[in-house]
This record gives C-alpha cells, structure tokens and sequence, in this order.
C-alpha cells in the first residue's frame, strides 16, 4: 500500500526527472505547487491550534473556520489544475444543491480534485437556464461519437469556492474517517488499515452523528463522497482481482476493481433517515493525446497534473442520479445492487473509450 500510494503521488517519476537534463523547469513547477499546498495545511493547522481552546466556547466559529479553510485549500487545488491546462468533459445528469452521497470509481489521487470543481458545476446549474449535459447526439448531428466527445471539453476555470454560502460542504468518508481536508490522522489510517475496514455499529453511529450535526445540512447542503473500491485502480490489482473472480465466480472488471460492500454499507447505515435524498453515482475516465492525436488511456499520477506532465490531460465525468430512497438498505440487497452498478460502470467506461479511441478518419 505505501509504496502504491508513493508511485500515486508521483514520487518515482520526480526523481527520474530530478536526474535528466532539460527538465529543471518542469520540477521546479511541481515543486512549487506541491510547496504551496503544504503551505497552506500547516498554517491551517497552526491556527487551529492556536485558537483551540476559543473554539471550546464557540463550536460554531470552529465549524465556519474548518468549512472556509477547506474551501480555501480545495480552491487553490482547483487553480493549479487550471494552470497545468486540466479539461474536463462533463456528461450524464445534471448536479443538484441537494444534500448528496456521491460514489465514484477510484482512478488517481486527482480524482480528490475533481469533486470540488463539481460543486462548483451544481452552483452554476442552480443559477442558470442552461440545458442538462447531454452525450446523446441530436438525429441531425452527423459528427463522429469522437468529435461529439471532445466537443464537450472544456477547461477548468478556478473560481473562488470561499466566496458563495450556498456551495456544497465537501467531505470525504474514506478509511473510516470522514475529512474535508488531508490531515497526519487520514494517513495513520491509510497505513494501519487495509481495504476491508468497517466500522462498528457504535463508532459508525458516532462518526455520522458529528458528521451530520457539524455539516449542519439543514441550513446549507452537503455532500459526502466515497469510494467504493477504496484501493486505487492499478493494473497489478486488476490482474489479482481476474484471478479471485474466476476463483469465486463474480464479474468480470476490465476497467475497474471489485467494490468493497463494508465501505458503501456504512454510508448508506450512517445516513439512513437523514435529510440525504440524492445519490450521484459518478464515472471517472482519465486519459491524454500525443503528438500524433492519439487517444492514451492513462490515468494521471498527482504530481503530473502539478506540472509534471509534458502532457495535458483530460477528464471524462459522467454523472447519473439516483434518489436515496431507491437504494436498499439491507445488507444483501444493498451489496446486489452495488455489484450491479459496477458492472453498469465498467461498460460504461469500455464505451467511451471505445467512442475516443476510433476518431472520424479525415
């Protein structure tokens, strides 16, 4: 797992680049954004401290200062995706400012990144006329599924996620720790736990409890992400899980690891009878051109989208919503569905790569 998570971040690659000549530039970029952010947590972490024992007589001003700092570091993550040239390509159902659980496929630690730039897409929705994404093209379009595609790219434009009230407070339920920013706990979790944690009734309901009392989501909505596959997708897991699916008779994944049940069963337990009404059930498809216009399948390392990269890249994000009440509760069924939807996902994927893979010949 540590030395996943190291090759993840992009460590390897920094130090073969820190050894050749003609890519001192690219370096110094990473070095600095990486430097930046690192900044940025510790001085956070230092006013927390500092204004502790304040916050013991206040609880409310340590919420409001614990919601603006992360809306803070999440912006400048959204500046420097936008500085290295990141696009998106935006498909599926149209985001809602509803309270929200949101489960993703687990392609790149970038996939972090992501999702505050999809707050930022639901506000946008909420304040304009605009008409729902769509991938589906019209009986007179007569352009190729490629052209279609990569008409909906578009750039990542930062804006600052501090400055409206109404944006979704972002958390994130991974290694039974609910986070809105990366913190010493979340990697102590990481490296004592492996990808089958689950949480006991008790902390669970405890865990949930401060979540949904902190987050206050009867005022401002909320969303909480998580990833069901909890392990990064890496082709040497792929090749192991090939291996167990045959062995116990479960679906076969190209695309995408087997979901971990314990992981998406205690968000459903935690938030049942809350005021969450939404699933977003998202789709994430990295992938980058050379020189010559071809499509490369490849999802990016951290340090690559701060400048790592010789290369941009993009990312496909298809979104399709579900209403909580329509997802079971019970330990089996809830398990079938997940299972279902995976297999949904992996075809998913397996078409558009299809559909960026063949461009119209001119």
């Amino acid at each position: 797992m540590k030395n996943d998570l190291i090759c993840h971040i992009g460590i390897p690659k920094l130090r073969k680049l820190m050894s050749t000549e003609g890519e001192t530039l690219r370096v110094v970029r990473c070095l600095c954004f990486l430097s930046l952010l690192l900044m940025f947590l510790i001085t956070f972490r230092v006013f927390q401290w500092l204004i502790a024992m304040m916050c013991l007589f206040f609880p409310t001003a340590r919420i409001s200062y614990d919601n603006t700092c992360a809306c803070g570091f999440w912006t400048l993550c959204l500046y420097i995706l936008e500085l290295n040239g990141v696009q998106v390509i935006l498909t599926g159902d149209e985001l809602e400012l509803d309270n929200s659980l949101v489960i993703s496929n687990h392609a790149s630690l970038v996939d972090y990144l992501i999702f505050p730039f999809l707050t930022l897409k639901a506000i946008e929705h909420q304040f304009s006329d605009k008409k729902p994404a769509e991938d589906k093209p019209d009986k007179k379009d007569t352009k190729d599924k490629y052209t279609r595609l990569m008409d909906l790219r578009e750039h990542i434009i930062c804006k600052d996620l501090t400055s409206n009230l109404l944006i979704p407070k972002m958390n994130f339920f991974t290694w039974f720790h609910i986070w809105n920013m990366p913190s010493l706990k979340l990697f102590k979790n990481i490296s004592e736990t492996d990808e089958n944690w689950e949480l006991d009734s008790n902390t669970l309901h405890s865990i949930f409890k401060n979540y949904l009392d902190d987050s206050d989501t009867s005022e401002s909505p909320s969303w909480l992400v998580s990833f069901p596959e909890v392990n990064i997708f890496t082709e040497a897991d792929l090749q192991i899980q090939s291996e167990l699916s045959d062995k116990y008779y479960l679906p076969t994944l190209t695309h995408l690891l087997y979901p971990r049940y314990s992981n998406f069963a205690n968000a459903i337990t935690g938030l049942y009878r809350s005021n969450f009404t939404r699933l977003y059930d998202v789709t994430l498809l990295y992938f980058k051109q050379n020189e010559d216009g071809e499509v490369i399948f490849e999802a990016p390392s951290l340090f690559d989208v701060f400048g790592l990269s010789d290369s941009q890249y993009t990312v496909l994000i298809n979104i399709q919503a579900k209403l909580m009440s329509r997802i079971p509760v019970k330990r089996n069924k809830v398990e079938k569905w997940l299972e279902g939807r995976w297999v949904k996902k992996d075809a998913l994927i397996k078409k558009y790569r299809d559909q960026l893979s063949t461009p119209k010949k001119s």
